[in-house]
């Protein structure tokens, strides 16, 4: 999973859009915190915040690592 997600989708990704490889995981590790936190751990008021106060939220950190 580590080879798949590292040489293949990041590298893809990070080529598609001339970002490099540690900007695109820190982008993917913050989703996958926001991920964990909504979903898993159900915390709150992440858990029940609407979809669109969340991108109003992640939104300017995730195009400040791939802008």
């Amino acid at each position: 999973m580590r080879e798949f997600f590292g040489s293949v989708l990041f590298a893809r990704a990070g080529a598609a859009a001339n970002v490099p490889q540690l900007r695109v995981q820190a982008a993917a590790g913050q989703m996958v915190g926001m991920m964990i936190l909504r979903y898993v751990l159900a915390v709150e008021p992440i858990a029940s915040a609407s979809e669109d106060e969340l991108v109003e939220l992640v939104a300017p950190v995730l195009q400040g690592y791939l802008g």
